[in-house]
C-alpha cells in the first residue's frame, strides 16, 4: 500500500511540474499600453528650409493648432518639445544606429545626423478621422486627410491585458 501510495504521489508531482512548465511559456508581462495615433512627418533629407510654420491637425472633431520657427525651434540637443495643446509635438533629431552582437548579447551605437529632423506627432485615444496641414512663411507644404485604421497590439504577449489599438501614418514631404 505504501508503494503504491508513493507511485501515485511521485506521479501527481510529475504531472504537476510538467502543467508549471506548460504554464510558464503562457505567462504574461506587465507591460502598459495606450491606444493612440501617431503621424511621423518625414522631410525627403531630414533638412528643414528656414521660416514660420503653421500646424493644423484636426482628430475626429477637436482641432489642434501651433506654430513654430526653423531653424530656432530646432532641438539644441536629440528632440525639442512644441506646445500644441493635446497633441504631444516634437521635432526630433535623425540618428544613425549601429548594432554590434557576439554570442547572446547585442548592444546599439546611435549617433546623431547634423542638421536632420523628424517632426513627430501622437495623441491618445481612437480617432477615426484626421487631417493634417503644414504651412511654411503661408504657404502649405502638406496637406492630409483620411481614415484612420487601428491594429490591436497585446504588448504582454497575446490574449494578455491590457491591449491596445494604435496606428501610425508616414508621411513625406
Amino acid at each position: 500500500m505504501n508503494a503504491l501510495r508513493a507511485a501515485v504521489s511521485t506521479a501527481t508531482l510529475f504531472l504537476l511540474g510538467v502543467a508549471a512548465c506548460n504554464d510558464l511559456g503562457h505567462e504574461c508581462t506587465l507591460i502598459g499600453c495606450a491606444s493612440g495615433v501617431m503621424f511621423d512627418i518625414l522631410p525627403d533629407d531630414g533638412h528643414w528650409e528656414p521660416g514660420s510654420y503653421a500646424l493644423a491637425v484636426t482628430l475626429d472633431d477637436a482641432a489642434y493648432n501651433c506654430e513654430f520657427q526653423l531653424p530656432d525651434d530646432l532641438p539644441g540637443s536629440m528632440t525639442r518639445s512644441i506646445a500644441c495643446g493635446a497633441l504631444t509635438v516634437t521635432l526630433a533629431q535623425r540618428t544613425t544606429c549601429i548594432q554590434v552582437g557576439s554570442g547572446n548579447s547585442a548592444s546599439q551605437n546611435c549617433t546623431p545626423n547634423p542638421d536632420e529632423y523628424d517632426l513627430l506627432l501622437s495623441a491618445y485615444g481612437t480617432p477615426g478621422e484626421s487631417t493634417l496641414s503644414l504651412s511654411r512663411d503661408g504657404e502649405e507644404i502638406l496637406n492630409d486627410a483620411r481614415s484612420l485604421e487601428y491594429e490591436q497590439t497585446f504588448p504582454n504577449g497575446e490574449g494578455c491585458e491590457p491591449g491596445c489599438r494604435q496606428t501610425r501614418v508616414v508621411l513625406e514631404l
